[in-house]
């Protein structure tokens, strides 16, 4: 027998312990042992089982979800021995997890920034331990399955994880213990928020001792995120999809994948009503080129549209010119919707249209104009909810190139085992940043008292507790420069011609002129404004004093 100190501690089958396993010898089939080349057999096939899934430190994570649970579990009994589970209770040690997860009363649920890593940590309770046998956590080992498609095995009750994407995950794992007797899984939720900045808007200029009032949304546009669990999952990513024979001869197919992870573990196709609708959003001429299948999780595939050798009509509105292997040579053009169904109201195969100059486009919005696969979606009953599901799309012919930029697969929402969603909500934004002179409800006054660019942080805060920036420029221009001279006084009969100086894009003195120069031989203020080529604004005076000529003196003559 193997001891737990062996490599069997950690590499299990997927049906029964080991214990178990080789208590077989016992068993009586039809009252008559069982052949000693079938235990064999059976042992080599158990070991075939787990050792595909399962490694630690380095090896291939897994999840195995068809250990014995305690305290239901199977009885292994030879004729001398019988082993029986202890109950096992999982449960998260709020104290210890990271950030400090909420709990609802149903579900646990953890708050994150996206790109934040989490640290889950949970305890085992062990209220029958040392009954028939000894257990701890430190002799148990911990699966994870974190619900982006990551499985884990640990023999320690805490593990970091961080999340890439903006959704709500459920995570779960299961204590296993010296007697390889499982729990019930604990289950958490993680909601992981997205970057509430929409878009980050150009300052608007302004000119030097100008005093304005700004506020963060000045700066950037921002909204809440919100997340409800769906049975749609879209690939968004523009892909180029060159001429398959000429630039790849090998393997002129290209894939595109998206994942599944909100569906309970093992839950499966089981009709081909629970798929909705297989929508692609592309461009590409000659479209008897291309064939194109989809390919769930467990490598059972769909043929949406066999390639025949045949079908000179384009999908959308290919850009021109459309030649070579390198996307900088081919333009992108026009794309439009394509959908196979077999429940929406549907043209016939995409084959039996591709006589035409151009094919039709899905209307998804009046669910119109789908087309039916070639093959059959029966063929994905069996298929894996959860994981990647693959496009994959083979140019088979000479010359034709095309962009997919994006596709989408929609399945039942009957699929969902509870569906559930959430919003983080904005709790405040400020900005920082120099020149700052006050704070008021509108905003920030801001008095520049120097020219330049100068950076502004604008920061968005929600209600998860996560914080977002980014850095926005403020130009503050300098004012045109204007110089009246010094306050002057004449006699009359004189004047004086004023000037508001070159290059000014418009003047305007308080006589009304428009003018650079004027002529001034009355007495008073006058004053002048320019403004520059950059619409900054700066104003002169002068004040003229014209003095009367004396009275002339009589000479009188004796």
């Amino acid at each position: 027998m193997f001891s737990r100190n062996f490599e069997a501690k950690y590499l299990r089958t997927h049906y029964l312990p080991f214990s178990c396993l080789f208590s077989m010898t016992h068993l009586q089939l039809n009252d008559s042992a069982i052949h000693p080349i079938l235990i064999v057999i059976l042992i080599l096939l158990a070991s075939k089982v787990y050792s595909q899934d399962l490694i630690i430190n380095g090896k291939q994570p897994f999840v195995d979800e068809n250990f014995k649970i305690a305290p239901e579990s199977i009885n292994c009994t030879t004729d001398e021995t019988k082993t029986a589970c202890q109950q096992i209770i999982a449960v998260f040690d709020t104290i210890e997890c990271i950030p400090v997860p909420q709990d609802t009363g149903l579900f646990f649920y953890f708050r994150v920034c996206l790109g934040d890593s989490v640290f889950f940590k949970i305890k085992g309770i062990y209220p029958q331990n040392d009954n028939l046998y000894h257990q701890s956590d430190s002799l148990s080992i911990f699966t994870w399955n974190f619900g982006d498609g990551t499985k884990i095995v640990t023999d320690t009750p805490c593990i970091w994880h961080t999340y890439d994407t903006a959704k709500g995950f459920e995570v779960s794992v299961y204590i296993i213990d010296t007697n390889d007797c499982l729990s019930l899984p604990l289950i958490g939720r993680v909601t992981v928020t997205s970057n509430p900045i929409n878009q980050v808007k150009p300052m608007p200029e302004i000119c030097l001792n100008d005093m304005v009032t700004l506020h963060a949304s000045t700066f950037t546009t921002y909204s809440s995120y919100s997340y409800s669990q769906i049975t749609s999952q879209k690939f968004d990513s523009l892909m180029f999809i060159p001429d398959g024979p000429n630039c790849n001869p090998t393997n002129p197919c290209y894939n595109t994948d998206v994942f599944f992870t909100s569906f309970l573990p093992n839950q499966t196709i089981t009709s081909a009503d629970d798929i909705l609708s297989i929508c692609v959003f592309m461009e590409h001429s000659y479209v008897g080129d291309l064939n194109f299948r989809i390919i769930c999780p467990n490598g059972q595939n769909d043929t949406l549209k066999e390639y025949i050798h045949w079908g000179g009509a384009d999908m959308g509105i290919p850009g021109t010119p459309d030649q070579g292997c390198n996307p900088v040579n081919n333009p992108v053009g026009i794309p439009w919707n394509y959908c196979w169904s077999e429940i929406y109201p549907n043209i016939g195969t995409i084959n039996a249209n591709a006589g035409k100059t151009r094919l039709d486009s899905t209307d998804r919005v009046n669910q119109i104009n789908y087309y039916l696969p070639d093959g059959m979606f029966s063929n994905l009953v069996g298929c894996p909810l959860n994981g990647k599901w693959t496009i994959e799309i083979c140019d088979k012919w000479a010359i034709d190139n095309g962009y997919i930029f994006e596709w989408t697969l929609n399945l039942s929402p009957e699929l969902l085992p509870q569906a559930w969603g959430y919003t983080a909500e904005i709790d405040s934004a400020w900005v920082e940043g120099p020149f700052i002179i006050d704070t008021i409800s509108s905003g920030y006054l801001i008095s520049p008292s120097d020219t330049g660019l100068f950076s502004y942080t604008v920061y968005i805060a929600d209600n998860f507790g996560c914080t977002w920036d980014t850095t926005v420029f403020l130009r503050v221009l300098p004012l045109p420069e204007v110089n009246l001279g010094s306050d002057t006084a004449f006699c009359a009969g004189n004047s004086i011609v004023l000037d508001a100086g070159i290059g000014m894009k418009n003047y305007l003195w308080n006589t009304g002129s428009t003018k650079r120069y004027i002529t001034v031989s009355q007495g008073g203020i006058y004053s002048v404004t320019v403004t520059a080529s950059n619409n900054c604004k700066s104003s002169d005076s002068i004040e003229i004093i014209v003095h009367p000529l004396p009275p002339p003196k009589l000479i009188h003559h004796n």
